[in-house]
């Protein structure tokens, strides 16, 4: 499987108050970069394992939304 960085853009949230006097400095989207195995990439997902076997099972899924993905690095092993 090929190693990949992916940088995505992940909600975020915030339980103070809202300051209506600079509302786009406290409130945006988080950008993140992910860093795993490349199990599967389809129009709506793409799929991340952070653990593979000889037996084609895998663990630590990690699934981000097409829509919110801003790139994929492809790495050298």
């Amino acid at each position: 499987m090929k190693i990949v960085e992916v940088e995505w853009e992940d909600a975020c949230s915030n339980s103070g108050y809202y300051n209506k006097e600079k509302p786009d400095e406290e409130h945006k989207a988080v950008i993140c970069k992910t860093v795993g195995y490349l199990k599967r990439k389809n129009k709506k997902h793409i799929l991340l394992v952070q653990e593979y076997f000889s037996d084609g099972e895998s663990r630590h899924v990690h699934t981000i939304p097409r829509k919110s993905v801003n790139g994929i690095n492809y790495l050298k092993p």
